[in-house]
């Protein structure tokens, strides 16, 4: 949620029954979907084109050179390459695209499940109030656990490894 809507006096709103409580968990949840889903499609399309970038460069340097044109023009496809290359390693845009992609169907499989009241939380004889709440719980874990691992990624990755021998 973006912080100029932190002050909107919607934010404040209590839940009064138990349709607003589910209405409530689905909106959390779909903010959530939405969030991880766009982040997928955007490290999906950087590490396409990276990898292709990466492709073409290492194919067409020697192709360059097989012409015989000039050394600046036989660089350049490899020099492109190793950038290319160099940025799929450096941000990991493949490693976050099937982490984001893995958020995204856990958030979209709880919600299908919520939805259609299937299965042992949200079955037809569970208590809509206590539905509502095992559903919210799920989304909160679910997304925690990304925070999770987004942070111990970012950490990981930003500490040099130190060889204990």
């Amino acid at each position: 949620m973006r912080k100029e809507r932190w002050k909107d006096e919607e934010l404040y709103t209590m839940a009064a029954n138990d349709e607003d409580r589910r209405d409530f968990a689905l909106s959390f949840a779909y903010q959530y979907y939405d969030l991880y889903d766009k982040g997928v499609t955007t490290n999906y399309w950087w590490f396409t084109g990276l990898t292709i970038a990466t492709l073409l460069g290492s194919a067409l340097a020697p192709m360059f050179a097989a012409f015989k044109l000039g050394a600046a023009w036989i660089a350049l496809p490899s020099a492109l390459a190793g950038f290319a290359a160099a940025m799929n390693s450096a941000f990991h845009f493949q490693e976050q695209w099937i982490q984001g992609y893995s958020a995204v169907s856990a958030l979209d499989l709880e919600i299908v499940r919520f939805r259609e009241r299937s299965g042992p939380d949200y079955g037809p004889d569970k208590d809509p109030a206590a539905a509502v709440t095992s559903f919210q719980r799920k989304i909160t874990e679910i997304v925690s656990a990304e925070v999770k691992k987004w942070g111990k990624s970012m950490g990981a990755s930003a500490r040099p490894k130190v060889s204990r021998v």
